[in-house]
């Protein structure tokens, strides 16, 4: 993913899909809003660590500079599960980690600190999702689950889903325990220093291959959230005490941000 820089709000972009005049799309970084401290800056998460009030006037900047109406957004309510949801209107959908639409004019919202935002979209832009994608909900098939939502749904084609896999932990930072690693192939798992790590992104590509999506479709952002302080947040490397980033997608007709 590139950055760009949108007045005073900076937010990322796969290069494959900037200024495509039927999709818009963003994986917001930390840089541009007003919270403080270990919230610093454009925290889009509500928490114990930030008050209402920054958040709301983050998300309001945010929101305004890519010209998306607030009454035009759909938000899962995030449980770390596999649950998939097609929506057709604005608001929050609750027990849900995965959003889809046929839509235009709605934008899906998923929020991030560590986790990758995997951002789905046919060719033709008529079909489009967001998925929260933590350990758990790559272990459970989130990302099988959507594939034939939208294959049964909409009569699209996994060879023709574009795939797009926001920053996340990397495999360099993702210490996890056992009973972790046993949830996934050796394929992914490395171990330093007596300890194993885990490459979501490389788990994902792979699930994204074995469901049928061509490989020249599937993009990475390849930036780790926990190393790179001064754009992400990062759930592990603060402790929890941390924001969050957005994942956005939108099908938005005629109109793009340039």
């Amino acid at each position: 993913m590139i950055l760009q820089n949108y007045e005073h709000i900076q937010w990322a972009q796969f290069p494959e899909w900037k200024g495509d005049s039927r999709l818009f799309h963003a994986f917001t970084t930390r840089n541009g809003g007003v919270s403080n401290g270990e919230m610093s800056s454009l925290n889009l998460g509500r928490s114990q660590y930030d008050s209402d009030e920054n958040v709301e006037e983050n998300r309001r900047r945010f929101l305004t500079t890519a010209g998306i109406p607030r009454d035009r957004t759909v938000m899962a309510r995030q449980v770390h599960s596999n649950h998939v949801a097609i929506v057709d209107e604005p608001g929050i959908v609750p027990n849900c980690d995965g959003l889809i639409t046929a839509v235009e004019g709605l934008y899906l919202i998923i929020g991030v600190a560590d986790c990758h935002t995997i951002f789905l979209t046919t060719p033709d832009r008529s079909i489009i999702g967001a998925l929260h994608a933590g350990w758990r909900g790559i272990a459970g098939n989130i990302l099988g689950k959507a594939v034939s939502a939208m294959e049964q749904n909409f009569s699209c084609a996994a060879k023709d889903i574009e795939l797009g896999i926001s920053p996340g932990i990397g495999e360099c930072c993702y210490e996890v325990g056992d009973e972790v690693a046993n949830r996934f192939p050796a394929s992914v798992i490395s171990e330093r220093d007596g300890a194993c790590h885990l490459n979501l992104a490389k788990t994902i590509k792979q699930h994204a291959r074995q469901l049928g999506i061509a490989d020249k479709h599937i993009y990475n952002a390849d930036r780790c959230t926990s190393c790179e302080s001064g754009y992400w947040y990062s759930y592990r490397r603060d402790d929890g005490v941390t924001g969050r980033m957005w994942g956005v997608m939108g099908i938005i007709g005629d109109r793009s941000v340039e």
